[in-house]
């Protein structure tokens, strides 16, 4: 079973690692595979394992093996039962608080002015409406992670099951500790109960909180149950959407081979002056980058999806995210209506083949003006972007960006998130895409509002301070976000605030000279080049040691971090790599025109299309780091869900206090049942031989008294999980390890004459 499929990313370091475990057998595992591969009687089968037994570096290795497997296995399960007990106690204490707050809240909604609370602050519609919404926010959050560890607790005992299973099959009889295999099911008898006993109270938590939801936050509970559905459920990709995306990708490349044909034979030239498609080309442009943007999404999405790194859980997303296949499928839509127009428009501009000839073509095109194809293109994508539907194209996922962006604006100056700068800087990267927004608002206002000539409309970033004010506004805002940060956390001087603060006034500065140096004032050319050139040093170490957490003093991939959420180190060292010569393209986002004249380009508006997707793959590297750097984080801090908040002040109501829930394992025993004993002694048939309680009394020598009362000390439950944090995810070091073992014990074997290879 893979772990990492079903795995709570923030938790996988307290899964059942049984990679690890399988690859501890895997020497055991090719002898067994080779003898059942030989087809033998069992005469024969039973002399080949004699002559195995002969020899005794097999022997010695085997059993080491098997030491090492049980050993190995004892462990992972103490850490599933530690972490288990851990997140338990802390569960049960939300829930708690939870229940407390709800009753707060329905007492203030439906108090008597007949009794008396002087303790009790008076609430205004408005405010209490506002912490009921946080109240119910809460609730679902903490029903996600209700969710996360019922899967955890499955999850774990499954891979239980299935690495007994494997040992049973993989390991030779002859090999076994009959003593040590009996205290071994003891052990995984008793925390299979435990987990079994844990997870039946998990589950009346869940039931308990799904009916406070319903009946306490909803008028009508049936909306509360088709919400928390799409908590529960889970997104898959079908075939019908694979199948579509196929089609657009075979004709997507038929129309781009064409244009690219057409570029090569000298037509569809953006910088031919003489041309009427150089004046409309920045309106295409611009929405050609905006899906270029859209795609790299989905492509960096796959990656998280893959690795299982938690984007939702930093973004803030509940149940209003789409999945890869979604997110192609409307990046499809979108880039097949591009495509389409772009086409028609350049054949038709250009007098190519069938439109040469077409005058009914020619006529139609008399009501609807040729130079306003690229607006049902920008058309498509506002309708798409800054219109929310109720049941098409994620509708909340809209809504959840305007929220972004009125944080973006003012909230952070109430309450500062990190994902507010993240939204920022995507704004900052699209820079070239607004321009070429700006340019053709300009443009149609000018020819068709004033009726200019397309050839006298001059609206070109360069010469418009419009153009300048679209990259200055974006970094002053995110220089704001930095004092507003520092403000915060109470210091400025001195601080990473203080730093990026700078460093993006820095990028302001830069924007200034740009226009400044482009309305004749030329001594500014020689500020800006050494501005330029410091912004991308700065900002890629930057990168490299706040923005993707690397660099980290005392760690053991070099230059990195010891806990990485991509396996591959050279993913890192690769893509390091790659942005730095990124960062030396980005100025030209801001300030191309000087880069122009140093170098004497003629393709200008060409080669603003390739800056444009330079910096929007800058961006979207940068993203798949940053996202990972934040996953890591939350890693470290086992962090899973959005905070729970607890808006309603503790008050004393004047009610019957509910008996607090202080359970212990006895008072659990009475909730068992013999299910987990059942499948482990289907899985463990061989082994009943060892077991001599029946099956009324396995659990009679289970642990007595309370096992939460040993995590109490918040201290002492700090230590545990730091002790379980510092290894590395999957222990991907030592499995290697144990690969190389295994190559030298197959070559070893292979030199025997029963193992020798056949010609």
């Amino acid at each position: 079973m893979e772990i990492q499929k079903n795995a709570v990313p923030e938790w996988i370091k307290f899964y059942i690692n049984v990679r690890l475990l399988k690859a501890i057998l895997s020497c055991s595992s090719h002898v067994v595979d080779n003898i059942k591969a030989r087809k033998l009687t069992f005469e024969e089968k039973r002399h080949l394992i004699n002559q195995i037994m002969q020899e005794n570096f097999i022997i010695k290795k085997l059993k080491e093996d098997n030491i090492s497997f049980l050993s190995q296995l004892r462990y992972e399960i103490q850490k599933v039962e530690d972490f288990t007990i851990i997140r338990y106690q802390n569960m049960r204490t939300t829930y708690q608080k939870l229940q407390n707050q709800i009753k707060i809240m329905m007492f203030l909604k439906n108090r008597d002015d007949s009794v008396k609370y002087s303790e009790i602050k008076a609430l205004s519609r408005k405010e209490l409406r506002n912490k009921a919404l946080i109240l119910k926010q809460s609730c679902f959050n903490f029903y996600v992670e209700i969710i996360q560890f019922e899967s955890y607790l499955e999850t774990n005992e499954k891979a239980i099951m299935e690495i007994l299973q494997y040992y049973k099959k993989q390991m030779l009889k002859t090999i076994r500790n009959r003593n040590t295999e009996s205290a071994n099911i003891e052990f995984i008898q008793e925390e299979l109960q435990m987990m079994s006993l844990i997870k039946n109270k998990t589950q009346l938590f869940h039931s308990q909180l799904e009916k406070r939801i319903c009946y306490q936050f909803y008028v009508n509970p049936k909306y509360g149950k088709e919400d928390l559905e799409k908590y529960r459920q889970q997104k898959v990709l079908k075939i019908s959407a694979v199948y579509k995306l196929g089609i657009f990708a075979g004709i997507a490349l038929i129309m781009i081979t064409l244009i690219f044909c057409l570029r090569v034979e000298g037509y569809v030239n953006p910088d031919n002056k003489s041309n009427i498609f150089s004046t409309i080309f920045p309106c295409f442009r611009g929405s050609a980058l905006i899906l270029i943007y859209y795609w790299y999404f989905a492509i960096i999405l796959r990656g998280w999806n893959i690795n299982k790194i938690n984007y939702k859980l930093f973004l803030g997303f509940n149940f209003h995210f789409s999945t890869v296949a979604e997110v192609l499928k409307r990046a499809g839509y979108l880039s097949a209506i591009y495509l389409t127009i772009f086409t028609l428009y350049s054949l038709q501009a250009e007098g190519i083949g069938f439109f040469k000839f077409q005058d009914m073509f020619n006529l139609s095109l008399q009501f609807f003006p040729t130079d306003l194809l690229p607006l049902i293109i920008w058309i498509t994508l506002f309708i798409y972007f800054l219109i929310p539907t109720r049941y098409y194209f994620n509708g909340q996922g809209r809504r959840w960006m305007f929220r972004m962006f009125y944080g973006v604006i003012y909230l952070h100056a109430i309450k500062y998130e990190a994902r507010y700068t993240f939204i920022l800087d995507q704004i900052c990267s699209l820079i070239l895409p607004m321009r070429d927004i700006d340019y053709t608002i300009c443009y149609y206002y000018h020819q068709y509002a004033l009726g200019q000539d397309r050839q006298e409309v001059n609206c070109y970033f360069q010469n418009r301070l419009s153009g300048a004010l679209i990259a200055i506004i974006p970094f002053s805002l995110k220089c704001i976000h930095d004092l507003t940060r520092a403000k915060s956390k109470g210091a400025f001087w001195g601080t990473d605030e203080m730093k990026n603060f700078f460093k993006n006034l820095l990028a302001v500065l830069i924007s200034v000279l740009f226009y400044l140096q482009n309305n004749s004032h030329r001594f500014f050319k020689y500020a800006w080049i050494p501005a330029a050139l410091s912004y991308s040093f700065i900002q890629f170490y930057w990168d490299m040691k706040r923005e993707w957490l690397l660099l980290e003093p005392g760690s053991k991939n070099k230059f990195l971090r010891s806990d990485l959420g991509y396996e591959k180190p050279y993913i890192y060292y690769t893509f390091a790599v790659v942005d730095f010569i990124l960062h030396l393209t980005w100025i030209l986002t801001i300030s191309p025109e000087q880069v122009y004249q140093m170098l004497d380009l003629k393709d200008k508006e060409l080669l603003l299309l390739i800056v444009g997707f330079l910096e929007i793959s800058r961006r979207n590297l940068n993203n798949f780091f940053r996202i990972e750097k934040e996953y890591i984080l939350n890693l470290r801090n086992l962090k899973s869900i959005q905070e729970v908040q607890y808006p309603f002040q503790e008050l004393a109501i004047n009610q019957r206090r509910q008996t607090q829930d202080n359970e212990s394992i006895s008072t659990l025993r009475s909730e068992q049942s013999s299910h987990t004993y059942i499948r482990l002694s289907k899985v463990m048939s061989e082994f009943q031989d060892l077991v001599e309680e029946s099956s009324n009394d396995i659990f009679r020598n289970y642990k007595s008294g309370n096992p939460f009362e040993k995590f109490v000390s918040k201290k002492v439950e700090a230590e545990i999980i730091n002790k379980y944090k510092s290894e590395e995810k999957f222990q991907v070091t030592r499995i290697k390890a144990l690969k190389e073992n295994k190559r030298e014990f197959i070559r070893m074997l292979e030199e025997l004459e029963p193992f020798k290879p056949q010609n």
